[in-house]
């Protein structure tokens, strides 16, 4: 990434003093994981991560990782498919005419026109 391992931790360091809540977050998630044997996401979805209670330190923290990680991403994945689930639904309740092609051909110029430009 072009980054010092000093200036790295720097940062780190920075965050974790500036987000305390942060970190609770994640030695709670560990331990709870560690009790459970398992994490869940926000709609209820669950990860056994047996790996937790290992004896082997790489594969601990593997498994440390990954029960944050899917707590972050299991929910945020589990808030789009919410999202995209009522976006259905309510096209489906428009009326035939709404959504048709030719709707919504005209209307996606006015759309993108919205959506600001990162320059990428």
């Amino acid at each position: 990434m072009g980054v010092q391992e000093t200036d790295a931790l720097c940062f780190i360091e920075s965050f974790k003093s500036r987000y305390p809540g942060i970190q609770k977050f994640l030695k709670e998630t560990v331990k709870k994981c560690t009790q459970d044997g398992f994490v869940q996401t926000i709609m209820g979805r669950h990860r056994y991560l047996p790996a937790i209670k290992e004896t082997n330190p790489y594969k601990k923290a593997q498994a440390e990782r990954q029960a944050v990680n899917t707590i972050i991403q299991g929910s945020a994945a589990d808030i789009v498919k919410a999202a995209t689930v009522n976006i259905q639904t309510q096209l489906e309740a428009l009326p035939s005419i709404v959504k048709s092609f030719g709707h919504l051909e005209s209307s996606f110029p006015k759309i993108l026109s919205v959506i600001p430009k990162t320059g990428k």
